[in-house]
């Protein structure tokens, strides 16, 4: 089991605001929060995230689920994605 990890929450009241940022080609990139989404602190940085909308966690990344390439706990999660997760990890 590896140690705890820094991830940051988002607030539900939250959910839904669009925050832009430059990639390395200039190009604007924009992200749209989800409720309970976990960032790193370096997406928290690059899409200039106001602090006050997250909540700083210390989770074991074995606790993190993933969808589409959002990160959430586990425990966060509907029952019926947990459902599905367990079946997938009975094959």
């Amino acid at each position: 089991m590896m140690g705890k990890r820094v991830y940051f929450k988002v607030k539900p009241e939250y959910e839904g605001q669009v925050r832009y940022a430059f990639n390395n080609k200039g190009e604007e990139q924009e992200i749209e929060l989800i409720a309970n989404e976990l960032l790193t602190f370096y997406e928290l940085d690059h899409f200039h995230v106001p602090y006050p909308w997250v909540e700083q966690i210390f989770i074991y990344p074995e606790k993190i689920t993933t969808f589409f390439g959002v990160r959430f706990l586990t425990e966060d999660c509907s029952e019926q994605v947990q459902e599905k997760l367990q079946r997938r990890n009975e094959k």
